[in-house]
This record gives structure tokens, sequence and C-alpha cells, in this order.
């Protein structure tokens, strides 16, 4: 939960958890650890922006998940806004974007 800000938000496709916040974060958490056996994620295609303000950082990222030892994975293409607080980068916003063509 630290690598994340205290009102953090995620939207996702095909995620059927509405989070606003850490307690809603770690509540999706401990219902996918009570849910899974094994989840195996991996983020490629990492492309991160620096707007011009200082303390925020955006980055696309595509994300594969491979659950429960399926063949077949689950991917999508996520923004993931970033904050600066005190010298660390936490995670504010996670969201499922559409690629471009």
């Amino acid at each position: 939960m630290e690598f994340f800000t205290p009102d953090v938000s995620v939207q996702v496709e095909g995620l059927e958890v509405m989070v606003n916040d850490r307690n809603d974060l770690r509540e999706a958490v401990m219902a996918a650890r009570a849910n899974l056996r094994e989840a195996d994620v991996q983020f490629v295609e990492v492309h991160i922006r620096f707007p011009e303000e200082k303390n925020s950082a955006i980055a696309y990222v595509s994300a594969v998940a491979y659950v429960d030892g399926q063949t077949n994975a689950f991917g999508r293409e996520l923004k993931i806004n970033l904050r600066n607080v005190d010298r660390d980068w936490l995670i504010s916003r996670v969201e499922s974007i559409t690629p471009a063509l």
C-alpha cells in the first residue's frame, strides 16, 4: 500500500472493483488473494512522460497477466499517474486506455 497515494483511484476495464482510496485498494487485493492461486503479471513497453509540473509523471504500460496457470493472457493498456510525495514516486491513478491504431 505504501506505493500508492492515500487517494489512489483505479478504473481498469474488465475488473469489477472500484478503487477510490487505499482502503478500497486493500480490500480489492485481499479479495483477489482469496480467489487466486497464482498470478504472473508483466509490464512491457513502458513509456514515461514528465509534464511541466515537476511533481508528476505519467507512465503508459502494457500489462499482461496469466492467472491461475491459464494459457490465455489477460492484457490491458494502462495509464498510470504518479506523484512525487516527499521524494517518493507514488501511484495516484491507474486507468485502462484504448490504444491508438
